[in-house]
């Protein structure tokens, strides 16, 4: 298991903990070309952008590709 060292959460994949450590941090990577606003999730980002597209219906997004099904 893969333990942050900040806090008491474990993880089994690293890539589980990297992505947790961004909460500590404040680090937010993933911004909107609409309006610079910011997100420390690249799916956060995505459901944020549906509001410039006009697509405020309740529909699945796809983490991988932004698409709305």
């Amino acid at each position: 298991p893969y333990k942050c060292s900040e806090c008491e959460s474990s993880f089994s994949h690293k890539s589980s903990l990297s992505k947790h450590q961004i909460t500590h941090v404040g680090e937010r990577p993933f911004t909107c070309g609409e309006c610079r606003r910011s997100f420390r999730l690249q799916i956060s980002l995505l459901m944020h952008q549906r509001i410039h597209a006009g697509k405020n219906e309740m529909a699945f997004l796809c983490p991988q590709c932004g698409k709305n099904f």
